[in-house]
């Protein structure tokens, strides 16, 4: 399977918490893929922008019924979206909020 990676703007301040959680999100999302998907590519995009890291990784595998879908990730205060169909592909998209990581920190 082929992986890009593209990693735009990140701050080098970013919380412990917050970066933990990028590399989590990133390796379940990873994983997923490999296990469950039949995918030839995957692409992931991390940016940061708005007060938010954002995370999309998104294959051209078999694609599944996003209702079937369990929120597992524990996101420090973000929100998951997930686009699929059955034989189309998927797509996640992570938005971790950075001042909740900076909130907890302190």
């Amino acid at each position: 399977m082929t992986v890009d990676l593209a990693v735009q703007g990140l701050p080098d301040n970013l919380p412990d918490e917050i970066e933990i959680a990028v590399f989590r999100v990133v390796q379940e999302a990873l994983t997923n893929v490999q296990r469950h998907s039949n995918a030839h590519s995957v692409s992931v995009l991390v940016t940061a922008a708005d007060g938010a890291v954002r995370v999309v990784v998104e294959d051209d595998g078999v694609g599944f019924d996003p209702g079937t879908a369990t929120d597992r990730l524990g996101l420090v205060g973000g929100e998951v979206t997930i686009e699929s169909a059955p034989g189309q592909g998927t797509m996640m998209v992570v938005v971790i909020p950075i001042r909740a990581g900076a909130d907890r920190a302190g």
